[in-house]
């Protein structure tokens, strides 16, 4: 499997990841600046997806359903950026709906072509809400340096909800790892039993600093939060983000060597 549309379904789910977050924070006296470029970055994000997809089509020669539906789905979130990016909240509600359903149509086709149906999705959802929800959360706690006054119950549900994503997406991947021991296991072309030694330390590295780490960075954040010690928490958050991406980048790098979502 070419890197391209690994490096696009990467790009789909920090956009998503990023709406979503944007949606569960709902209104905030943030000002309209940060709705527009954390809408902005999303929809950026989803460009570059689209590119991409562009590049592999033509690296192909033809074209499938597959690709039509997924550039359309990218077409609609163009269509309603004006929504997302507008500072009336009801615009943007309604912009963050429709752009949040044309990425999970783009994310449902690509799971379904590859072949692994409905777990693909899933664990692209999960990674979506992970990877743009961390870097998401890291973004709006700046906020707090530049308005000492906010509310801090609007980080703190972020906070919430990320945990939650992370969570979900260690069951999940340890699911599929499970679920795909033996081929895991496998002998390599030189007749080795198991993933070997590299094949270990990407495990490793998926787990421990992808996962298991922004866990517990996800709890040392709630407790700077009870301190009301955002200054730590927003850096907590950016140590986590960088985490959270080397796993994710990872995980589609174990997923095309093994034929399995982690």
């Amino acid at each position: 499997m070419s890197w391209i549309p690994l490096a696009s379904r990467l790009g789909l789910e920090i956009a998503l990841g990023y709406l979503v977050f944007l949606r569960i924070l709902g209104p905030a006296p943030v000002g309209r600046f940060f709705y527009r470029l954390t809408g902005g970055t999303a929809v950026v994000a989803a460009l570059l997806a689209g590119l991409l997809d562009l590049v592999e089509v033509l690296q192909r020669g033809e074209a499938r359903t597959g690709d039509a539906l997924r550039l359309a789905s990218l077409a609609v979130l163009v269509l309603v950026s004006g929504l997302v990016l507008s500072g009336k909240p009801r615009r943007r509600r309604r912009g963050l709906a429709a752009g949040i359903a044309a990425l999970g149509l783009s994310l449902a086709v690509r799971a379904f072509d590859g072949g692994f149906g409905a777990g693909q999705l899933a664990a692209d959802l999960a990674g979506a809400a992970v990877a743009g929800g961390s870097c998401f959360a890291m973004v709006f706690g700046h906020g707090y340096l530049t308005v000492p006054r906010l509310p801090l119950e609007h980080l703190q549900r972020i906070q919430r909800a990320l945990e939650i994503a992370l969570i979900l997406r260690t069951g999940l991947s340890l699911l599929f790892l499970g679920l795909a021991w033996e081929a895991v296991r496998a002998p390599d072309a030189w007749g080795r039993p198991g993933p070997g030694m590299a094949g270990w330390l990407d495990l490793g590295v998926r787990y421990g600093a992808g996962l298991f780490l922004p866990l517990l960075l996800s709890r040392m954040t709630g407790s700077s939060l009870r301190y009301r010690n955002t200054q730590s928490a927003t850096g907590i958050l950016y140590a986590m983000t960088i985490m959270v991406w080397i796993g994710e980048a990872l995980a589609l790098h174990l997923e095309r060597q093994w034929g399995t979502p982690l």
